[in-house]
């Protein structure tokens, strides 16, 4: 069995292992994978903008650097940082999800003078569950 079909199968069989790893390593993995969908100024502070566009409650994140979860009711706004002052140091890792356990999420994000704007929405989805944005120290921000 190749390595890459040992994780899948590990993460299908035991989800407890894979928390258990170091988050840089997954993301790592996964951006090696994807183009970044926007950009920021890494010299810059960064605010991000959270506009819930569905019709069920959300809560979202930081887990870099981490901050206590912020229920986004719908059609309303959370706001993380500010272009002001500096408060959130790259990488930046978010993380939304519904409170639904059912629905799952998508993203439109857009980045206009270093803030990150990203509408949540709820998606027609087989497999529900979170969606999240990493912003790289390179200024790169990329959607999984």
């Amino acid at each position: 069995m190749s390595f890459c079909a040992l994780t899948v199968a590990s993460v299908a069989l035991a989800p407890l292992v894979v928390t258990a790893m170091p988050m840089h390593r997954s993301i790592d993995l996964a951006q090696s994978a994807v183009q970044p969908v926007a950009s920021v100024d890494p010299s810059r502070p960064i605010q991000i903008e959270v506009l819930n566009a569905g019709g069920v409650p959300i809560t979202c994140r930081l887990t870099q650097p981490p901050t206590d979860d912020r229920r986004v009711l719908p059609n309303s706004r959370v706001t993380f940082g500010s272009t002001q002052t500096s408060y959130l140091p790259l990488p930046i890792n978010f993380l939304a999800s519904a409170e639904q356990q059912n629905i799952g999420l998508s993203l439109y994000v857009t980045v206009e003078d270093n803030v990150v704007q990203v509408v949540v929405a709820q998606a027609r989805s087989d497999i529900p569950g979170s969606t999240a944005i990493r912003i790289d120290t390179s200024g790169g921000v990329y959607v999984f």
